[in-house]
């Protein structure tokens, strides 16, 4: 038996005046005769809308439509296989199967839609695995592109990508990571369609787990900076602002507060046996470490970003995970008179997908919403005049849908037919079915669907407190299957 479950949108994100997208997310479940999950997985996904450009917008949809059917056929696949393994669970103890399906957007813009598909599995055994490919179209055309297609030479254009790529393999950072002896084999792992990217920082090379190293270094990627690549065509170029993505214990050189000279950046971070984080932090050889200690720093990568065009700085950003895994991406600014400036931060990774840059001043990154239940929705920040980050209060939240998964009632409450005390108050019930959370105001009001199509309306109080025709009540009492951080 399959299960579908509802499409599930998140909210749009517009990248460029005329190029839109809204990510997708759509769960699947095959389930044995007596109910047991065999596989579970999901596909998320872009459904792009370009002005004026329908037959463009179309084309790119129908080319990712198509990578969703070849999907559809492996979870068919796994679930065959998940079967016979649950067919011999009296020989041994079953564990569900899982495959997912992700395609991210990394840059967006009116020359290229660049995406990465990102699959991974997991069949019983001690790990599971991931591979992601690089999809790029050429947004005149429509084309899919590959590396020979994006430089006016490219037998001299990937040369010189190889031997950029040499000596990053012989920085710390790669030498702790590679196999050794496998420089030979770069150009066929990492120079090959379907094995790189556009992104924001340039153009992203990357190796699967086990072509250049063990499972446990995982992916690997080397970043080629824009201002790098000799010999890209015009109409592949980058005309964003200026990102470079810096692996940790590496150092970089860039005016970082207008000066018009380089200073030199390194970040390093160790744990000692304590597995207490020791961090290394200088510009031109001051030290800095004491400014930016954290609980759990990131320690894959830092970065250096643009926020602002207008003005003189080039902001450094460093990752931390949290004391609970709350992730946050904190900002500073390296002032005229030498001094390191703390200007704020987002609860992201800037490392991840859903947290970039959409415009000057104006950060986009997941946060954590204040009622009902622990989840996250897309929402924005902005750099302020007094050099200080700060979240824009927005009037509708969509959460991301791994957290809008339906929940069953308890009891019978009174919803409402808007998001007004004043309209109409209806009572749901638990015969009603399921229902999915799909909007808040994040402040009192959650909005709803029921499992017959009704788009409803939940008063809170707090975060905990729903208010049913005047009479509060715990969320707990009311919903089965909430999502709560322990």
């Amino acid at each position: 038996q399959e299960v579908n479950a509802t499409t599930e949108e998140s909210s749009q994100e517009e990248q460029e005046e005329n190029i839109t997208f809204k990510m997708v997310e759509i769960p699947k479940e095959k389930l044995s005769e007596d109910g047991v999950v065999l596989v579970s997985g999901s596909i998320s996904y872009p459904v792009f809308t370009i002005e004026d450009n329908e037959d463009l917008a179309k084309k790119l949809n129908d080319d990712i439509e198509n990578e969703l059917k070849e999907y559809d056929v492996s979870f068919e696949d796994y679930g065959t296989q998940a079967a016979a393994a649950y067919a011999q669970a009296s020989d041994y103890e079953f564990y569900q199967y899982g495959y997912y399906m992700q395609i991210g957007v990394n840059r967006i813009d009116d020359k290229i839609v660049s995406l990465t598909e990102s699959v991974s599995d997991y069949t019983g055994g001690a790990h599971g695995s991931e591979f992601i490919y690089g999809i790029n179209y050429d947004m005149a055309t429509g084309s899919r592109l590959i590396l020979d297609d994006i430089s006016v030479d490219s037998a001299a254009f990937k040369g010189d990508i190889l031997e950029q790529i040499k000596e990053q393999a012989k920085t710390e950072y790669y030498t702790n990571l590679l196999d050794p002896d496998v420089e030979g084999l770069f150009e066929e792992m990492l120079l090959a369609d379907g094995k790189w990217y556009f992104d924001k920082d340039g153009i992203h090379f990357f190796a699967n787990q086990y072509e250049l190293a063990c499972y446990a270094a995982g992916i690997i990627e080397f970043v080629i900076p824009y201002e790098n690549l000799v010999g890209l065509k015009e109409n592949y170029s980058y005309d964003g602002n200026f990102q470079r993505k810096v692996n940790m214990g590496n150092a970089t050189k860039y005016d970082l507060d207008g000066d018009g000279s380089e200073e030199e950046v390194y970040y390093q971070v160790t744990y000692d046996e304590n597995y207490s984080p020791v961090s290394s932090f200088t510009v031109d050889g001051q030290d800095y470490s004491a400014e930016v200690a954290m609980e759990f720093p990131c320690i894959d990568a830092y970065y250096l970003i643009d926020l602002d065009r207008t003005d003189d700085f080039v902001e450094i950003a460093l990752m931390d995970y949290g004391p609970s895994d709350d992730p946050l991406t904190y900002f500073y600014r390296l002032k005229k008179d030498g001094t390191l400036k703390f200007i704020g931060e987002v609860t992201d990774l800037w490392s991840s997908s859903s947290c970039y840059l959409k415009s000057d001043n104006h950060i986009v990154a997941n946060n954590r919403l204040d009622l009902l239940q622990t989840w996250f929705a897309s929402a924005s920040w902005t750099v302020n005049d007094d050099e200080t980050i700060s979240l824009v209060e927005g009037e509708i939240y969509y959460p991301q849908t791994t957290y809008s998964t339906n929940v069953n009632l308890i009891q019978n409450i009174m919803v409402y037919s808007a998001m007004d005390e004043n309209s109409e108050k209806i009572e749901v019930t638990p015969e009603d079915g399921p229902i999915r959370f799909t909007a808040t105001d994040n402040v009192h009001w959650i909005e709803f669907e029921t499992n017959d199509g009704r788009i409803l309306y939940l008063y809170m109080k707090d975060f905990s407190t729903i208010v049913s025709d005047g009479t509060e009540i715990d969320t707990l009492s009311v919903f089965e299957g909430l999502i709560l951080a322990d």
